[in-house]
């Protein structure tokens, strides 16, 4: 992406939001602010949605809300930067009690059922990963779409392209109403944008994380590769005709991706494939699948 197409993006992206707003007589966008890169562009976007609307006599909040919930320090000074640049309201939702609550009675109620299973080596991951996605839940559930309701608002997604073909996301609890950045490659193209927009420098250069601290290493030590190579994979893959919604038996005729390691995009093609359930969520049946008429 180019300066000058990182520029249309921003102006189109931020005008079709103020009109969707105005339109809907919204009173409020509202974004969960990690300290991450994806998020701080669409808090920037938001801000320019914003000023498109006082031009035209509307007034619209630009809520930016930080939901730690045993998170490093360093993601909340962040994601009060990226809100203070974008002279968006701050609003800070500590989740942490609530969490430590809502887990122990779960684990005190399943006891029995789980077998003890989390100090079982082989399934801490599995463990960690639903840690994870409660949070991911909570951070939506009690944060971004809470304050939406109250503000007569709705939530900006900050998921991207990359993650999005991937399935790196928590089902119910990272998208939100309006995705401005979902067909944009987080490696590739959303750098761009964000030097553009004006993101401060030290969260377009912060190593990515769901800001959760749930898996160590962050983004790209769980996928294996950086950002910008998980996008060269996965273009290559789109581009040489792998269905990533398709059957994983794919996986075992992948193409030769330039300078990168076929067992790398192997992983990558597997991880985007397995996910595809994701991307179809939820599954509903037809009338038509259960023997009744269609009307």
């Amino acid at each position: 992406m180019t300066p000058s197409q990182a520029e249309q993006f921003i102006s189109k992206a931020s005008k079709k939001l103020a009109e969707y707003c105005m339109e809907s007589k919204l009173k409020a966008v509202v974004t969960g602010v990690s300290g991450g890169l994806d998020s701080a562009v669409t808090i920037g976007l938001a801000r320019k949605a914003q000023e498109t609307c006082f031009k035209e006599g509307y007034h619209l909040k630009n809520i930016g809300l930080i939901l730690p919930c045993h998170s490093e320090p360093d993601h909340a000074i962040r994601a009060k930067k990226a809100i203070k640049t974008f002279n968006a309201e701050e609003i800070l939702i500590d989740l942490t009690g609530i969490f430590d609550l809502i887990e122990q009675q779960i684990l005190e109620s399943t006891s029995d059922a789980l077998g003890g299973y989390i100090d079982q080596s082989h399934l801490k991951d599995r463990y960690r990963t639903a840690q994870g996605n409660v949070k991911a839940r909570l951070r939506m559930s009690l944060g971004t779409y809470y304050v939406a309701n109250m503000l007569n608002g709705l939530v900006l997604s900050t998921d991207n392209f990359s993650e999005y073909w991937m399935g790196f996301w928590t089902l119910h609890g990272d998208v939100g109403d309006y995705g401005m950045i979902q067909e944009i490659w987080k490696g590739e193209e959303l750098p761009v944008i964000a030097k553009i927009l004006g993101v401060p420098q030290e969260i377009i250069d912060a190593a990515p994380t769901d800001g959760l601290g749930v898996l160590p290493g962050g983004d790209e030590a769980q996928l294996g590769a950086s950002y910008p190579v998980v996008d060269t994979i996965l273009k290559s893959l789109i581009e040489a005709g792998i269905d990533l919604n398709g059957s994983i038996e794919q996986i075992d005729n992948l193409p030769k991706v330039d300078g990168v390691d076929d067992q790398l995009v192997k992983k990558i093609a597997s991880r985007a494939i397995k996910n595809a359930f994701k991307r179809s969520n939820p599954k509903n049946l037809s009338r038509g699948e259960v023997g009744l008429n269609k009307s």
